[in-house]
């Protein structure tokens, strides 16, 4: 158990300024039942904001308004956010209460989701541990500290089987304590934590499947798609597992046979230059989107970078940038004809737009958007 001790904030005296008037942008104005709460820009940028209350400020860490998760009494419950990526967003209990407005350290895993647990006071936090931190923590708050409780999590108990585990998430296998224990045998927490970290975003189409004689599944690293990247298999016949984590230094793999399932190499050699035509558009079929196949939608990459194609009734052009398994379109430029299939056109170029990976498929390329939008391609003839 870790005790955080309270924060002994500074309190600036200010002029007697009367009732807080209606604060206007950019200010973020709390409600509690001893007065309002003003959050706004701290001119010394350091912190970044300021909470001000009945002539009295404190600091506030955050580089962007706070999220209001919950309110309990003569205090709220606060999502602060970093700015970085190491460790993007925490949690503040603020209260404004006769005793004057305090808030109490930042806390928690640097994990995004929090689920709150009733209890006899203020609900209690939990969160996920993230990164090279497994495990799930819980961080309760007694009105004036927070103390911190690692939370013995058991198996979901969703395994019977490997095969159980198909349509679930990596980031839900690394997270499973006797899931865990099967990874821990090629990899160390750290490593596993890292992994765990870097499949945190799954579409549907990283989601387990099975492919021939293992699951497989993987993801990437929010807001870091195109540097983090993993995946994951476990053995249908053993459940033996293997893992490979990418990064900017290239793939690191776990397990004697994982460079030879996950096959990078294979993946990499995929030539990516000449035409394409779309056959599916976020798993609607072309035919099925128009009355009829001619002049069907395309994309054409050629040896410069240069991407184009046509898009039902229009042309297109853009410049393509990729490496390893992602990849962009960007400063699309598309001429403007009318035409009967609007609403697919758009749906096309919605997706070109907000590429972000790519991904080999049995007969032909899958251009995939970091929110799980699809475009299917082959090679005509």
């Amino acid at each position: 158990m870790r005790l955080l001790s309270p924060l002994t904030l500074a309190t600036l005296a200010l002029p007697f300024l009367g009732p807080l008037p209606a604060l206007a942008e950019p200010d973020q104005v709390l409600d509690l039942p001893a007065g309002q709460v003003a959050i706004r820009p701290n001119p010394a940028l350091d912190p970044e904001l300021i909470a001000v209350a009945n002539g009295k400020e404190i600091g506030l860490a955050s580089a962007y308004p706070p999220e209001v998760i919950t309110k309990h009494g003569d205090s709220v419950l606060l999502q602060v956010y970093s700015g970085g990526t190491a460790c993007p967003t925490q949690y503040v209990w603020m209260t404004l209460d006769a005793k004057g407005l305090r808030a109490t350290p930042a806390f928690g895993t640097c994990a995004e989701g929090v689920e709150l647990h009733d209890t006899d006071g203020f609900p209690a936090a939990v969160m996920p541990g993230i990164g090279a931190v497994l495990g799930t923590f819980r961080y309760d708050f007694d009105g004036t500290q927070v103390v911190e409780t690692p939370v013995k999590v058991e198996s979901t108990g969703k395994a019977a089987k490997p095969s159980d585990w198909e349509g679930a998430s990596a980031y839900d296998v690394l997270s499973d304590p006797a899931m865990q224990a099967e990874f821990g045998k090629i990899m160390s927490e750290a490593q596993i934590g890292e992994l765990r970290q870097a499949v945190a975003l799954t579409s549907p189409q990283d989601e387990l499947r099975r492919n021939g004689e293992w699951i497989i599944g993987g993801g990437c690293r929010p807001e870091l798609c195109d540097v983090e990247s993993g995946q994951i298999a476990i053995s249908v016949a053993d459940w033996h597992v293997l893992g490979v984590f990418r990064d900017v230094k290239g793939p690191h793999y776990y397990g004697a046979e994982a460079s030879e399932v996950f096959a990078d190499g294979a993946e990499s050699e995929v030539d990516l230059q000449g035409y394409w035509a779309v056959v599916a558009i976020n798993g609607k079929q072309v035919w099925e989107m128009v009355d009829d196949e001619r002049n069907g939608p395309s994309v054409e990459f050629d040896e410069n970078g240069k991407a184009s194609g046509q898009s039902f009734c229009n042309r297109w052009t853009g410049k393509a940038e990729t490496s390893r398994n992602s990849i962009s379109i960007s400063g699309i430029a598309m001429t403007r004809m009318a035409c009967p299939h609007q609403a697919a056109e758009a749906e096309l170029m919605g997706v070109l737009e907000h590429l972000h990976s790519w991904a080999a498929t049995d007969d032909g390329l899958e251009l995939r958007t970091e929110d799980g939008h699809t475009i299917l391609m082959v090679r005509p003839g």
